[in-house]
């Protein structure tokens, strides 16, 4: 499943979107092209974040994880 082909985006600082059925928290991390992503399914909301450029990959991961983490208001170890 491609969250972004499917239109589950939420920008940085925007609000996030439901999306039906969901009970879980996943987090989703994709760097296998140049431009990579982050990705939290969490209480039935979908946040994620962009990573542009190869080059940032091992800079931005940590940061955008945190990032999502935070704003879904959870840990890691409430990760399923």
């Amino acid at each position: 499943l491609s969250l972004a082909r499917e239109g589950f985006t939420t920008p940085v600082g925007g609000r996030p979107e439901p999306v039906n059925g969901a009970t879980m928290n996943v987090l989703s991390i994709e760097t296998a092209t140049e431009h990579g992503s982050v990705a939290l399914l969490a209480g039935g909301a979908l946040l994620s974040r962009r990573i542009h450029g190869a080059a940032n990959h091992s800079e931005a991961v940590l940061r955008d994880v945190r990032a999502v983490l935070a704003e879904a208001g959870l840990a890691a170890t409430q990760l399923d």
